[in-house]
């Protein structure tokens, strides 16, 4: 009777065994050709489809949260890749707030409460003092552009990470210390989410993509979200008008007569 109930017991440690290294081995991250699954294709195939999208006409709501206090109001896009971007804030009562024109070279940024514009190099540094927002323009591209892609991370070799569920997939990145994860849709083949972490596993962006609607064969998304954790700052996004491919753009930047220009210098 003894030997019975330890050869019982002897099974049962076993199989909690087999059963706890299988969940192990399912939740690591893949590599990409695992179990005859090559997410390079989906990846091509999203990139081909942001590709697609060479310009944007859109409109909609904005809000911003930071160290400073809330803003909200409604915004006016012109984006066309792969370096042009036109902005238009108004806020309450339809009271005009900013604009601003961002290359990738430089851009030319008008207060309008203030009556002030601002012109410098686009630079990651420049961006964060003159727009609070601790980006660079390859992130400011990807996100006006509704078109969520790979490029960014293009020159890296992405794992795989199954765990979520069958319609979602995990591509792992990582690039100078920090870990980059993007989160699939796979059924439509769309990015839902762009998170990178610190070596010590902190966030220090994430990107949120929701409200996707399909035209023209490609999935695009209305609602945008950007949080910046160490920065206390939020930046959303609500195109209740976008236009995609459009020759109607412009890109004319005009400012009054009597504005104060101020060249800015990138600090030390």
């Amino acid at each position: 009777m003894k030997i019975l109930i330890g050869r019982e017991i002897v099974i049962k440690v076993l199989s909690f065994i087999f059963v706890v290294s299988l969940f192990i081995s399912c939740s690591a991250p893949k590599k990409i050709e695992d179990d005859g699954f090559d997410i390079r294709d989906v990846i091509k195939q999203i990139n081909n489809s942001s590709k697609k999208i060479k310009s944007l006409k859109g409109a909609g709501n904005i809000s911003l949260e930071n160290e400073s206090g809330a803003n909200s109001g409604s915004f006016k896009i012109n984006l066309l890749k792969p370096d042009s971007i036109s902005l238009s804030i108004t806020g309450p009562f339809g009271i005009n707030v900013a604009k601003a024109l961002i290359t990738r070279d430089s851009f030319l940024f008008h207060d309008s409460f203030n009556n002030v514009a601002v012109k410098g190099k686009t630079t990651k540094r420049n961006i964060a003092e003159i727009f609070k927002l601790n980006i660079d323009f390859d992130d400011i591209l990807s996100v006006l552009s509704c078109s969520p892609d790979f490029f960014r991370e293009s020159n890296l070799e992405p794992q795989i990470d199954l765990r979520a569920s069958e319609n979602e997939a995990v591509i792992i990145y990582q690039k100078e210390g920090d870990i980059i994860k993007y989160y699939l849709n796979l059924e439509n083949k769309y990015i839902s989410k762009r998170v990178v972490y610190s070596g010590s596993g902190k966030i220090i962006s994430e990107e949120n993509y929701q409200s996707y609607y399909k035209k023209d064969n490609m999935w695009i998304p209305r609602s945008i979200k950007i949080v910046l954790p160490y920065e206390n700052q939020l930046l959303s996004l609500y195109f209740e008008k976008q236009e995609i491919n459009t020759d109607n753009l412009s890109f004319n930047f005009t400012i009054p007569k009597d504005t104060k220009i101020l060249n800015w210098r990138e600090k030390n």
